[in-house]
This record gives structure tokens, sequence and C-alpha cells, in this order.
């Protein structure tokens, strides 16, 4: 029997008064209880992944509330409404002889923001955050996590592209994560692709699937996303 080691990292970000951030991103407006299914694509594994997506109140906040579930990876994010501020974040990574599981939550906020930034606590929320992406002619928004690495991010957006959906084409605004300075040129991009029209879900994306090293991972939306009655 293979041995399973279950490991749980909570981190809390003390990082004001103010009960979110101040963030660029517009509420995309997602109907409660949306479902997406991608093909998942990595190396030369294809598996299923299902994002769905609730309003709840968590902790006196509207947020949404966005569980996925796939062979390899689950995950819980909550988003505050209407601002699109990350709050929480859980993951469970499902690997052939370990499985670990990472939480982490922001109990206070004093983090100034600037016009066209957006703060994260982690980048497990960024592909759901992108859906409010500004489309007013902003070609770039600074991304920077709670952390402060020292690393600088930001997402630039590039041309728009039309995709097929189950048997529909439709239209996207594309959007590509980078690196800042000398080490964009080195590092690969992530892209994702978003529809033009609200509430602006994710038709693809194509990145890194773990550290420098990890195989291409891709994900492809198979069929229109449906909301619970």
């Amino acid at each position: 029997m293979k041995r399973i080691l279950a490991f749980l990292l909570t981190m809390v970000w003390f990082v004001s008064a103010a009960p979110a951030f101040a963030q660029t991103l517009a509420d995309p407006v997602v109907p409660d209880g949306e479902e997406l299914v991608y093909r998942q694509t990595v190396g030369s594994e294809v598996s299923q992944v299902t994002v769905k997506t609730s309003r709840k109140t968590w902790n006196g906040r509207d947020v949404y509330e966005i569980t996925g579930s796939g062979r390899s990876e689950d995950q819980i994010l909550r988003v505050g409404r209407p601002g699109l501020d990350q709050l929480y974040s859980f993951s469970r990574e499902k690997h052939s002889q370990t499985t670990v599981e990472r939480q982490t939550s922001i109990v206070r906020n004093e983090i100034k923001t600037s016009e066209g930034e957006i703060v994260l606590i982690d980048f497990l929320a960024l592909e759901f955050l992108l859906r409010g992406y500004p489309l007013d002619g902003r070609k770039t928004v600074a991304v920077r996590t709670v952390q402060e690495s020292g690393f600088g991010f930001q997402v630039n957006r590039l041309d728009d592209a039309v995709l097929p959906v189950a048997g529909k084409n439709v239209s996207c605004y594309r959007l590509e994560l980078a690196l800042t300075g000398f080490l964009g040129a080195i590092f690969p991009k992530t892209v994702y692709w978003y529809s033009l029209d609200s509430p602006h879900f994710l038709v693809r994306f194509e990145g890194s699937s773990g550290a420098p090293g990890s195989p291409k991972k891709i994900l492809e939306l198979m069929e229109f996303p449906h909301a619970e009655p």
C-alpha cells in the first residue's frame, strides 16, 4: 500500500482596519451556481476539471466561493464582492505517494494599493480575479503579493482572439502574466483567454503546471457554463 503523507500548512497574513483591498478589478457578476468543465492536459496526461462558483456570506462579507476539483488537485477559494479581493484559499495536491494540503487566509488588511494594481495572498485566485480585468483600454496591470517576495509581476493585455467552444466561436480578451524586468525574458509566460461577454468566463489557459521544469498545462473549456436553477 502506498504511503500517503498528509501535510497541512496554515498561513495567516496580518497585512487595515479596511475590510478589503482597494482593487482595480470590476465584479464580473458571476451567477450563483455557475459550473465550468475543462479538459486539462499536463504533459501527456489528459483529465477533466470542474469549477463551480457560489455566492455566499463568509465572516460578514459577501463573497464568491470557487471550488475546483480534478484528478491532481482540489481547491476552495473565497473572493470578496464586489471588489474582488482575495480572502481565503485552500488547495489539496494529490500525488502518487503524497497528499499535500495548504490553507491561506487574510484576517486584517492595511495594504494601500494604487490604481492599476492587484494584490494577492497567493496566485491560486488569479485565474478567477482576471475575470474582472478592466476592459477600458488598459494594457498593463501590476501584480504583487502580501508576502512581498521581491519579484515583480504584471498582467499584459494582448490582442483579442476568437476560440471555438462546443461548436461556437467565442470572442476573447487575452492576458499574459509575466515577470517584470530582465527575468521576463527568461521565464515562460502564462496566457489566459476570457470571454469578452459577461461574466467573462475562462475559455483557455496555457502555462506551467508547477515549479520550473514542470510540464506545460493547458485548460480548454469543453461546454458553455450553466448555473444551477
